[in-house]
């Protein structure tokens, strides 16, 4: 890889040209011609340091509710538990840690779907003792695309509430608009004119596919169009979860103390449970929890003493990019349809009974 192949990285990290010729426009930018930028974009997707170039949406403005959920399994239902869990299509990462709470995962549906009841579908087909849903109330950093947790967004900012329900939808898009998001999410076409070529597979003109994704612009639902790079030396069993158990009057202090510590990746307010009682998150590099131990040690140096636990990422069964509006994700909701009911319908309310409220 030469300076060109990282002048052109750095560009399409950035923001990919929504434009007719994206390439020549990256050319000009560059001082090269387009057929000399097309090259080194195969050559760097070839070679694996270019992942993909694609859109990216906004999943909160969309209407998409995010969580993660812990869950008990017992060892001899635990392969199993796992193989169900990970056919989910809206779970994006799975993983079994050193804890009781064994199976960790996060899971996205759509607006038109209820995430109470995936989560007692989920909870159903792994046949797990306990399942505590863990959504981010509050979160104070975000440090790395690639951590477990980041395909979340704060599903709602209030401590108490309607942190499953959807009894309205988000978003007003039509049958056309989601079909532009489904082939918009995958992997661009590397050629003079890609949008051309995606317009083309739903029988539109490509200045009408620029309309639908300036409407898009205009709503909130598009960030941008970037090009992915293969991150080095990432590895997400590299990093350690600690739990901690704050009150709750303190959280939004720690909050504060510990999102600027460089040891700190990732860190967030989740609820609390009688069986689980620790509300902050921070998501701490270590391979091990003798590594682990010396940065919660730092961080006790910055946010006091409080009770912590550190979870150790076992194994990774799962880690893939969630994708937007899919069939697959309504095909598994019919299938598991017989399993639901035991555990949805007092779901909510068992969630709000087991926050520890710091007032009683």
């Amino acid at each position: 890889m030469d300076d060109g192949d990282r002048r052109l990285l750095t560009l399409i990290q950035e923001d990919f040209p929504l434009r007719s010729k994206p390439f020549e426009w990256l050319g000009k930018r560059l001082g090269m011609d387009e057929a000399e930028v097309l090259l080194r974009v195969h050559r760097l997707k070839s070679s694996g340091i270019l992942e993909e170039i694609r859109a990216i949406f906004d999943i909160r403005d969309l209407g998409y509710q995010s969580t993660l959920v812990a869950m008990h399994v017992p060892a001899e239902r635990f392969r199993r538990a796992v193989s169900r869990v990970s056919a989910h299509p809206g779970v994006s990462f799975c993983c079994q840690r050193m804890h009781r709470l064994n199976i960790w995962l996060t899971l996205s549906v759509p607006p038109a779907q209820s995430l109470a009841v995936h989560v007692d579908n989920l909870h159903k087909a792994a046949e797990a003792s306990e399942s505590l849903v863990l959504p981010a109330l509050s979160t104070y950093k975000r440090g790395f695309k690639m951590d477990p947790m980041d395909t979340e967004y704060v599903l709602n900012q209030k401590r108490y509430g309607r942190w499953a329900s959807k009894d309205e939808e988000h978003h007003d898009l039509n049958s056309l608009e989601l079909e532009v998001i489904r082939l918009l999410q995958h992997d661009l076409p590397i050629n003079d004119q890609p949008y051309r070529k995606i317009a083309k597979a739903i029988d539109l003109s490509e200045a009408q596919l620029f309309e639908i994704v300036h409407s898009f612009i205009a709503r909130g639902y598009w960030r941008r169009c970037v090009g992915f790079i293969k991150r080095k030396n990432h590895n997400p069993s590299q990093h350690a979860l600690s739990v901690w158990n704050i009150p709750e009057e303190k959280i939004e202090e720690v909050g504060r103390k510990m999102a600027p510590m460089a040891e700190v990746h990732y860190c967030c307010y989740r609820p609390p449970y009688q069986s689980f009682p620790f509300s902050f998150y921070a998501s701490v590099k270590a391979s091990s929890r003798e590594e682990a131990e010396a940065v919660e040690r730092q961080i006790e140096s910055v946010i006091g003493k409080w009770p912590y636990e550190i979870l150790l990422c076992q194994r990774i069964f799962k880690k893939s990019r969630l994708k937007y509006f899919i069939q697959e994700l309504n095909d598994w909701s019919e299938a598991n349809a017989d399993i639901s009911g035991l555990f949805s319908s007092a779901i909510a309310g068992e969630l709000k009974e087991n926050y520890i409220d710091a007032e009683n």
